[in-house]
């Protein structure tokens, strides 16, 4: 008679999960903001299963959700580089760095000041919003041209834009507001809509920066 331990071990030996990280920083996080599972992974927008695999240590962290978790939560985004092969990862620390430089473990309050902080600019202007964008684009190109990247990370720029004018359907409120500034600086509202229909996004605010320009030189 066959031995029944040869035929259960060696599949269940290779199909054995890896333990569970149970210390993982997005769980210590989620937890100090007294968060369950299903309400990050709606804030975060996955699905929960998603956040566990995250939390367990199956499932790596990509960009996107270290920066979605951060919007969302307020914590820090940690970036990691493999020393042998120069391969980066990303992940969110439970710790913040405070005005004072000073170091401490990530609470509720810091969730309750962040989730404010949101709201309130959700009833605002957006004027923060507008500029604290408009600094970090400037020392994103700061930062190309010191590398001498600029052409290449305009290009890959211009594609982010677009790809989220197509995702939140802003075409035709980014038309909108193009219009309405080249009202403003007394530029024929037509060749606005035309300038935006037919080239690339970016370089139609050049554009308008451009004409915006001439406009002032000229006395306009």
């Amino acid at each position: 008679m066959p031995s029944v331990y040869f035929f259960f071990d060696a599949p269940l030996r290779y199909a054995m999960p890896r333990p569970p990280t149970f210390n993982h920083p997005l769980r210590k996080i989620r937890e100090a903001a007294d968060l369950t599972q299903p309400r990050l992974a709606a804030l975060i927008g996955v699905t929960k299963d998603a956040v566990e695999k995250l939390e367990n240590g199956r499932m790596a962290m990509s960009h996107e959700a270290a920066v979605k978790i951060r919007h969302q939560l307020g914590c820090h985004i940690v970036r990691k580089a493999d020393r042998d092969t120069g391969k980066k990862s990303w992940s969110v620390s439970a710790t913040i760095v405070g005005e004072d430089g000073r170091r401490t473990k990530y609470t509720k309050d810091d969730y309750d000041r962040h989730r404010e902080m949101l709201e309130e600019a959700g009833n605002e202007d957006g004027t923060r919003w507008k500029e604290g964008l408009a600094a970090a684009t400037a020392l994103l190109v700061e930062a190309a041209i010191r590398a001498g990247h600029l052409p290449s990370v305009a290009a890959e720029l211009e594609q982010k834009i677009a790809a989220l004018i197509d995702a939140h359907k802003l075409e035709s409120q980014l038309e909108g507001v193009l219009r309405d500034e080249h009202e403003m600086k007394q530029v024929n509202a037509k060749a606005t809509a035309r300038a935006f229909t037919a080239i690339p996004t970016i370089s139609a605010l050049n554009v308008l920066a451009h004409d915006a320009g001439r406009l002032e030189r000229d006395g306009g």
